[in-house]
């Protein structure tokens, strides 16, 4: 029923308490940003269905291998992943934080410091979590995971560093294009090899995606992270349009070399993204103290035919 006839014919527009036209400003009218946030309210809304359908297959050209399937069913990867949200990503060590802190105030460590008390304020502690977790150390020990990391390392992996990388809807986790070079962390002779684990759905809505080798003369170094040594790099728009996104299903996981140039997605997924990712190296390479806020002995894991898992000795 309409109360008011005059109006019974006009559509579109809209109309105040008194029925008098409310003129909307120039942003509301622009037709491109509105289909925009359409776009992006379906993906936030889980009403979009054209998620992580194309499969993409990475061939090592890039120095990146995979997609990979870990040996746990789905439901086992939905019951770690949700221990982990419930039991580990919010429960924030203490003992191991205030000890921290005091060696890096003896340190004068202002990285570490810095990682810290960021920590404490998001109140999310990632670091060094497969020591202190049995689910995390699971995942470490999956057969078929060091099936594959054995090819490129050999029989003694040693695992220096573990990141549980939890991207939040509209969030981006490192938004710059980097390289995981670690030239300040790591010393010696030996290769080295990284493990990026999808617990959560990773697509291009929400994952990370990297430059091809093809174009990596085309990107210069624009600065580097005074801590870990990384460097930033700067990238031609026309090179950025190359990129290619790492998609992949709960509990696949890919590995990839230090000279993968690289960068986090905003996610606009919808959904929260949980990935774990694991940096190995080769007994050859010293692993230098202080290389995060919440710095363990290195472990070693063997070849997956006789799996055993022990603390590298004191260097």
């Amino acid at each position: 029923m309409c109360y008011f006839p005059r109006l019974s014919n006009i559509s579109g527009k809209f109309l105040d308490s008194h029925a008098q036209e409310i003129i909307l400003p120039e942003i509301a009218q622009n037709q491109e940003l509105s289909q925009q946030l359409w776009e992006c309210s379906l993906l936030w809304a889980g009403c979009n269905q054209q998620q992580n359908t194309n499969k993409i297959n990475y061939d090592g050209s890039d120095e990146i291998w995979g997609p990979n399937s870990l040996t746990l069913s789905s439901n086992e990867i939905a019951e770690i992943t949700q221990y982990i949200f419930d039991n580990i990503i919010l429960r924030i060590p203490i003992k191991i934080l205030l000890r921290q802190v005091v060696k890096s105030f003896i340190r004068f460590d202002i990285g570490s410091l810095f990682i810290i008390s960021l920590q404490v304020l998001t109140r999310c502690f990632y670091m060094e979590r497969h020591l202190d977790s049995p689910v995390i150390l699971q995942l470490c020990e999956d057969k078929n995971l060091l099936k594959k990391l054995n090819a490129h390392l050999g029989d003694n992996l040693v695992l220096w560093r573990s990141e549980l990388w939890v991207n939040y809807p509209a969030q981006q986790l490192i938004p710059f294009w980097h390289q995981d070079s670690y030239s300040k962390l790591l010393e010696g002779n030996g290769k080295t090899i990284n493990a990026y684990i999808a617990l959560t759905e990773v697509n291009e809505y929400n994952g990370f995606e990297y430059i091809p080798n093809i174009y990596l003369k085309s990107c210069q170094i624009k600065g580097t992270d005074p801590f870990s040594g990384n460097n930033f790099f700067e990238i031609p728009d026309e090179v950025a349009k190359k990129a290619i996104p790492v998609v992949l299903r709960p509990g696949e996981f890919v590995l990839f070399t230090n000279t993968l140039l690289h960068r986090s997605i905003r996610n606009n997924s919808g959904k929260v993204r949980l990935s774990l990712t694991l940096r190995l190296t080769q007994p050859g390479i010293k692993v230098l103290p202080g290389y995060t806020s919440n710095y363990q002995k290195p472990v070693i894991l063997q070849s997956q035919n006789s799996v055993d898992l022990k603390r590298m000795p004191e260097k």
